[in-house]
């Protein structure tokens, strides 16, 4: 099994007082804890991957709240390229309807020229965040179809000495990338994320694979699973097995004995809840996020709190706890990787490291040995 890191850059302390801002709030007009300190933080635990025997180091795109603060994935992997010698590099995800499509693929094109023989794993989703879509000035209705033209065009990109494209939203007369692409192989290797079915056909029947970034308890991604390898195959496509990102703590303390554990997986629910405004109404207003609509009104009705939804699918407890619950997911969803957290909410650098390098020493060989399902024995 491969076992990946991502990173998240995150700085939960700064809800509060972003929040406050957004109201027209008198506050102060920089974070108590500065960006720039949680990024060297986050940095820090990412470089240990290579050391402590990772396959994959991943990152995460995300614009303008404490959520994460990653504008740009893959320049971020551009400096990982170079700081790092052994781990595959990997994007989770790149927003795609946020970009110019021609502009991420010469940005993927020199990316894979600088890592030689290691893969980029390119994952890309299509966004749900409104306060994303404003900065930006990207139409929000209009989703589906940039994420869509955008694939096409990366596609022709970086397979074709030149290409062309003409599409409602792209207009691209015959050009070519520079330096190219030395090779097409990554396109073998795209991802895509979703977190409502609508986005899983239009996923599935364009050749991308599974990308599971937990959004609902995990066996519900069962069916949807099964669903998507019948829509890969009837446009042609052999199964495909997901990768799948889960949040880990990993201490000498039994699950359920740890009360810091209780409060980091609260802390990163509460902040996915409030980045994305989970429990806003805005989702009725816009086509295409009709799934989001329910959801908000099943978690205003019921009062679902998705950083316990978060902490009873994820990783916690001491390292034994841990790969059992590895094992468990991996029985249940058949990945073919496990990309971990290891810093998130108000954790410290210091209970992140500790965190991370327990789970490297005790329990990572572990997880290493776990079989990947073949697509025939699906």
């Amino acid at each position: 099994m491969r076992v990946g890191l991502s990173i998240f850059m995150q700085n939960y302390a700064d809800w509060s007082r972003f929040e406050a801002a957004e109201r027209g709030e008198p506050v102060p007009a920089v974070p108590a804890k500065d960006d720039q300190e949680v990024f060297a933080e986050d940095l820090r635990i990412a470089l240990l991957s290579d050391e402590l025997g990772f396959d994959s180091l991943f990152t995460v795109e995300h614009h303008f709240t404490p959520y994460t603060m990653v504008p740009n994935p893959l320049q971020l992997l551009t400096y990982f390229a170079g700081a790092t010698s052994n781990v595959d590099l990997g994007t989770m995800v790149v927003v795609l309807p946020w970009h110019n499509p021609v502009r991420v693929a010469e940005d993927i094109g020199m990316l894979t020229s600088l890592l030689g023989d290691r893969k980029l794993i390119l994952g890309v989703g299509r966004g749900i965040g409104r306060r994303e879509y404003a900065g930006l000035q990207v139409d929000m209705t209009k989703t589906r179809e940039l994420f869509a033209e955008s694939m096409e065009i990366i596609r022709r990109a970086i397979s074709q000495p030149t290409f062309s494209f003409s599409g409602r939203h792209n207009q691209i007369p015959e050009t070519s990338l520079r330096p190219r692409p030395a090779s097409a192989d990554v396109l073998d290797d795209v991802h895509m994320a979703w977190g409502s079915p609508q986005s899983l056909p239009v996923a599935a029947q364009t050749g991308l694979k599974p990308f599971v970034i937990p959004q609902k308890p995990l066996n519900e991604y069962v069916p949807e699973l099964e669903q998507y390898d019948r829509l890969r195959a009837e446009a042609g496509y052999a199964p495909a097995r997901p990768k799948i990102v889960v949040w880990v703590y990993c201490s000498d303390k039994p699950a359920g004995t740890d009360p810091d554990a209780d409060r980091f997986f609260f802390e990163y629910g509460d902040s996915a809840v409030r980045h994305y405004e989970l429990k806003s109404d805005h989702f009725h207003s816009l086509p295409g996020y009709e799934h989001y609509a329910q959801n908000s009104d099943l978690m205003n009705e019921h009062g679902i709190d998705f950083g316990k939804v978060l902490m009873n699918e994820h990783v916690f407890g001491t390292p034994e706890e841990c790969v059992d619950k590895i094992r468990r997911i991996n029985d249940l969803l058949m990945p073919s990787e496990f990309v971990c957290v290891f810093k998130f909410g108000s954790m410290t650098a210091e209970q992140a490291e500790r965190s991370l390098r327990l789970f490297a020493r005790e329990a990572l060989p572990e997880v290493k040995k776990l079989p990947v399902r073949t697509p025939a024995q699906v």
